[in-house]
């Protein structure tokens, strides 16, 4: 049997017994006074056993994570049997509420279906609805055979007691009695004695009686408790009471609509409003069924939303805003009556478009509608009345916030944006600039140290140290390097973060490779002057391996990374952003500028920058001692130009900066410059003298003889030094300084010490280097002899006698001797012009005594300075032959 809405209490009170489920035997025991006889004892067909108690399982997709409690339901989309069903529908809808949710008001949608439990489970696996309601037992013996049961989860699944034993049937509610038979009594006295005798012949009933096997039941059982439904039912408003007579009634149910009813403090939406609410909210409902979304509403005698349907709650936010932006309060009168509403907006600007107060009238629908709008910021109250005394919900708060504005300003107290912030970023040109820079300076390094490999052999390079060459490449394209680190900024797309550590990456690539540059240069100068002054002169024992400089330079390197590593330690550069200007205020006009700083890295700035300038000047100091010394071996032009230059930019540069420290790209710009002016003077006074000799350089017959001999005095020079070094003893190396003599000359002259052999092989030189001078200038003429022949040429037999011809510019065709050579000084000049040398002595171990014409010449610089001789008339003195073969046998 199944609930008919025609039922009424007029019907029922011609019958006398009455099957029926729990629901309508509650109605009738309040309305007519029906008596439960007995309870029906369900069974389990072939499962077995029996129970006389009902609840409902609620079903759902096993791999939906959403939905794991009966707290979940909300916004979800349910289906169950018709909503009049006590077991599949109202027992669920009460537990549901006691979890928290009121099914007819938050769920998204509740779909009805009159029968086909199968078709629902089915729905729920596919995905089409979320959860379905089925009464206990239908998994067991109806659906479960028809269905893959491992896709579904039991949802809140309970254990209760039933009948003395364990519930039978998968569950998710709590149970209540089963279907009761029911008496509805009469007032004569036979009436009751039947009523006995059909409980004796019910409970005799046993579940092989036809009836029972008829009726799918194990038989009946003494009556229970029906409270509990009734408690149900009066919770979810089935019940209810009236006001005026304290009586409690049923709701007469002749539509699905009908059906509908809401708890306390609920109230049902008009019927047509419940009809389209589904499709509003965007869930059609499927064919065949009958479906509500959110039919019940709290049931408030004014109702407040906004345009989104947001519901207002009392000093709740109701709608957030920015300044000027309009929004809707929506409001319904639930009682209908049709009065006005009055609001109260309290804010402190004025705005003509939206009234802080005013009046507000009803449509067919008793809907009211208000548009409002303020630039004030913050939360700002919103009072509304009817019939004079305030709604329910009011007052509600309408949060504003700032006037979204773009970038660079600012919204004013009246809500409109004004430009007061520009940030300041590297422009593309400046970011391409620099890279270009930085590209140029590294290629450049790259290429001289390409060139410095290939010419590693050329006299020009070998005399220039390449070792040192090649480190003086390396500095410049790591110092390079960091000339790309200065162009970074947020536009780049990098964090603040990121932009810290390049500000501090592009210090340590700069000092590193600007030490390593600087110190290359003067342990190459250094390493000159021990060997070609401190050597000759006796002043220090001379170290000749090379692995003894390089360690001069990684100390130098060690005392860079030192300094970095405090300053990087103590006090790092941060990438930061603050205004140019003074702006404090949110009106006033800020420039927002970024930059590479810290508050207390002056220190660790100055002390790099004095230790620069320290290498610098020590550098200048060297190139000094050496001036006099040949460029090929010194290079102290070219390295002093290398060196003011870097002076100026390290000197210049932090005063352009601090001076354009307001504009970030001017000092970045000029850093940049500086950067590559770094590298650039120091690639171009350092390889390119270099590059002009080798390539570039008119050349002469006379020239190509003239540097063949300089290459073999400097071969000379480094071949005697080695051996003196290693193999001369105390004794034998006084004998050589005794030998060649070690006082400062107040004349130029030199000693030449001939063997047969190297007399025959300075013959045959000074043969073709006097032929060659035959045809130039008698102001170009041959020295050979003494100082009063300088302006003739002069004899070949003088050369034969030992005393060799120098050629135009003061070219010296002959093999000094090498410690002469190496003993090489800054002395030259016309402080013997004028003067007559001594007449030469035999050919055989002859001294000869001789000046030279030219005061800047290569050869007269290194001969002159070579020599050590007494008084300005006095002859040389020959030293003794063991003296003088030991020293030819190292020549």
């Amino acid at each position: 049997p199944a609930f008919a809405p025609s039922l009424g209490a007029g019907d029922v009170r011609e019958m006398d017994f009455l099957i029926a489920d729990q629901k309508i035997f509650s109605c009738l025991e309040l309305e007519v006074e029906a008596v439960a006889l007995a309870t029906r004892t369900a069974t389990l067909g072939a499962l077995g056993g029996s129970t006389s108690k009902a609840g409902a399982v609620v079903v759902a997709r096993a791999n939906d994570t959403r939905v794991n409690s009966l707290a979940d339901l909300k916004g979800m989309i349910v289906q169950t049997l018709p909503m009049s069903a006590f077991t599949s529908f109202e027992i669920p809808r009460l537990d549901i509420a006691r979890a928290g949710v009121e099914l007819l008001a938050d769920a998204a949608q509740v779909q009805v279906r009159s029968d086909n439990l199968t078709s629902m489970v089915q729905s729920v696996i596919n995905g089409t609805i979320d959860v379905g309601f089925l009464p206990a037992g239908e998994l067991e013996y109806g659906v479960g055979s028809a269905v893959d049961m491992s896709k579904l989860k039991i949802i809140n699944s309970k254990n209760e007691t039933s009948d003395g034993g364990s519930f039978p049937f998968h569950l998710s509610t709590s149970t209540y009695p089963e279907w009761p038979f029911a008496f509805l009594p009469k007032t004569t006295h036979d009436d009751t004695t039947v009523a006995e005798e059909v409980l004796k012949a019910l409970l005799r009933l046993n579940s092989s009686h036809p009836i029972s096997v008829a009726n799918f039941i194990q038989g009946f059982s003494a009556a229970l408790s029906y409270l509990p439904v009734h408690t149900l039912l009066s919770d979810i408003g089935w019940i209810q009471k009236n006001c005026t007579t304290k009586t409690r009634t049923c709701t007469t149910a002749v539509t699905n609509y009908d059906t509908i009813t809401c708890p306390e403090g609920y109230y049902k939406e008009v019927e047509d409003v419940v009809h389209a609410q589904c499709d509003n909210k965007g869930y059609p409902c499927p064919a065949g069924l009958y479906c509500v979304c959110g039919p019940c509403k709290l049931s408030t005698p004014v109702e407040a939303h906004n345009g989104t349907g947001f519901r207002c709650s009392k000093m709740e936010v109701c709608a957030k805003v920015t300044q000027k932006e309009s929004f809707t309060i929506h409001f319904v009168d639930n009682l209908k009556r049709g009065v006005p509403i009055e609001y109260r907006f309290l804010v402190e600007t004025n705005n003509p478009e939206f009234p802080k107060s005013g009046t507000l009238y009803p449509n067919d629908r008793f809907e009211y509608n208000v548009t409002l709008g303020t630039a004030d910021i913050g939360r700002n109250v919103l009072n509304a009345f009817i019939g004079g005394s305030q709604i329910q919900v009011s007052p509600f708060i309408v949060e504003v916030t700032e006037t979204d504005c773009a970038e660079g300003h600012k919204a004013t107290s009246a809500g409109e944006c004004k430009k007061v912030f520009e940030i300041i970023h590297f422009p593309e040109w400046f970011r391409g600039l620099t890279w270009a820079l930085g590209g140029i300076s590294f290629v450049a390094a790259t290429l001289c140290a390409i060139w410095t490999f290939i010419n590693r052999n050329t006299k020009i390079v070998t005399a220039s140290q390449p070792e040192f060459l090649y480190l003086v490449s390396a500095g410049c394209m790591v110092t390079s390097v960091s000339v790309a680190f200065v162009s970074f900024d947020e536009k780049s797309g990098f964090e603040s973060t990121e932009l810290t550590g390049f500000c501090n990456a592009w210090i340590w690539l700069y000092g590193l490779g600007y030490s390593l540059s600087m110190s290359a240069l003067y342990v190459k100068t250094y390493r000159v002057r021990l060997l070609m002054i401190d050597a000759a002169s006796g002043k220090r024992r001379v170290v000749f391996k090379l692995r003894h400089y390089l360690l001069l330079v990684l100390k130098a390197l060690t005392v860079e990374a030192v300094i970095l590593t405090l300053w990087i330690s103590l006090a790092p550069l941060r990438w930061t952003r603050h205004c140019a200007s003074n702006g404090n205020s949110s009106d006033e006009f800020c420039v927002s500028i970024g930059r590479c700083e810290n508050a207390n890295a002056m220190p660790f700035l100055v002390s790099f920058i004095t230790l620069h300038l320290a290498q610098l000047l020590y550098l200048l100091w060297l190139c000094y001692q050496v001036r006099a010394i040949p460029q090929e071996f010194a290079e102290h032009k070219w390295i002093t130009a290398a060196c003011v230059s870097q002076v100026e930019v390290l000197l210049v540069t932090p005063l352009l900066v601090a001076l354009t420290w307001q504009s970030p790209v001017t000092s970045s710009l000029m850093l940049a410059m500086a950067l590559f002016l770094n590298d650039m003077s120091m690639l171009l006074t350092v390889f390119f003298p270099k590059v002009h000799m080798t390539h570039f350089q008119q050349t002469t017959s006379q020239y190509m003889v003239r540097e063949e001999i300089l290459f073999r005095m400097r071969k000379e020079v480094r071949e005697v030094k080695d051996s003196l070094e290693e193999k001369a003893g105390k004794g034998r190396a006084n004998l050589v300084e005794k030998a060649l003599g070690a006082v400062s000359p107040p004349k130029r002259a030199f000693r030449v010490i001939s063997t047969p052999e190297a007399k025959a092989r300075r013959a045959t030189e000074c043969n073709s280097v006097t032929n060659s001078n035959q045809s130039q200038e008698h102001s170009h003429s041959s020295v050979c002899g003494s100082r009063a022949n300088l302006r003739k040429p002069l004899p070949s037999s003088s050369c034969g006698r030992g005393v060799p011809a120098v050629g135009a510019g003061g070219a010296l065709p002959l093999r000094t001797t090498a410690a002469a050579a190496a003993r090489s000084s800054v002395h030259s000049g016309a402080g013997n012009r004028g003067r007559t040398p001594s007449p030469a002595p035999s050919s055989r171990g002859s001294t000869a005594q001789i000046s030279f014409p030219q005061r800047g010449s290569v050869v007269s610089t290194i001969i002159n300075r070579s020599l050590d001789v007494g008084e300005s008339r006095r002859s040389i003195r020959t030293p003794s032959s063991n003296a003088r073969n030991a020293l030819d046998s190292r020549v």
